[in-house]
């Protein structure tokens, strides 16, 4: 039930964010200043919570401690996710912004960096 109304106000608050068209980057580092603070009790309560709940209603220990772990297990793949995808689009931003810095670098010209069809190489040809 908690999680229902969490959901809700979640998709309210994006919805009212999207409405007033608040600035992305603010919105990212107040949550993340959030989940800095927070996010670790918020887990330790979950595990707890669902540990508790395993032994109390009979099940299997072995059942019961790997639906306890399956919530770090989803959080440490998120992470890494995030992380991997974080990297890749940080490469590709440095690569976007300094393309004439790379394309030297690698000693390719600008016909095989940028293609036939492409202005820069329209632009060379009539230097």
């Amino acid at each position: 039930m908690i999680s229902i109304l969490i959901f809700i106000f979640g998709v309210g608050k994006v919805y009212k964010d999207i409405k007033n068209k608040k600035d992305r980057q603010k919105q990212a580092s107040g949550i993340m200043s959030v989940t800095e603070k927070y996010g670790s009790i918020l887990f330790l309560i979950v595990i707890i919570t669902r540990w508790i709940i395993g032994f109390l209603s009979g099940q299997d220990k072995k059942v019961s401690i790997i639906g306890t772990l399956f919530p770090l297990l989803i959080v440490i793949l998120e992470v890494f996710l995030v992380e991997y995808s974080f990297g890749r689009v940080s490469t590709l931003v440095k690569l976007f912004k300094n393309q004439e810095y790379y394309r030297k670098e690698m000693g390719m010209s600008t016909k095989e960096w940028y293609g036939i069809n492409s202005k820069e190489y329209k632009e060379e040809l009539q230097n």
